[in-house]
């Protein structure tokens, strides 16, 4: 796993790169030794793979940020989905943004596209806005199955 950190007066981000896997602990550690403020910013955009032996890493080591206010942003599918079954991924962080999935009843493009859902502005106006439709340019729906992780993460 890579990662990027960006220091602020009040505020560091770190932007992740690779798998949460058997490595994750050590960089997590790391991480959590440079950060001085007492808010952090996740940015998981570019997590791909999860295993199971990173996800009990993840868990293990998180504990080492209680007492600091960490967000996530831009959560991809995999940790998202990860995080409905076993809440403990995200017990506690304000999920800013997350990835779900998109498709169109109106072209026979029957590919499902992913998208990132920006929580505040889905609970503010009740609707998760409509991706367009890369082969007809029309708006796709968000899939039914995953437009409930806006209300279940809204805590």
């Amino acid at each position: 796993m890579k990662y990027k950190i960006k220091f602020a007066s009040d505020l560091t981000t770190v932007a992740f790169d690779g798998a949460i896997d058997e490595h994750i602990g050590p960089v997590l550690a790391e991480i959590r030794a440079q950060i001085k403020t007492k808010e952090a910013l996740f940015d998981l955009a570019k997590v791909g793979l999860v295993n199971s032996i990173g996800v009990s890493t993840w868990i293990a080591h998180m504990a080492a940020f209680d007492g600091m206010s960490v967000a996530f942003t831009r959560v991809p599918y995999t940790f998202i989905s990860l995080c409905r079954i076993i809440p403990v991924l995200a017990q506690g962080r304000t999920i800013h943004s997350f990835e779900i999935r998109f498709y169109c009843d109106h072209c026979d493009d029957d590919e499902v596209q992913f998208g990132f859902v920006h929580r505040e502005e889905a609970l503010v106006t009740g609707v998760i806005k409509a991706a367009v439709c890369p082969s007809c340019k029309k708006p796709m729906e968000a899939d039914p199955n995953d437009t409930d992780y806006v209300r279940f993460f809204a805590r």
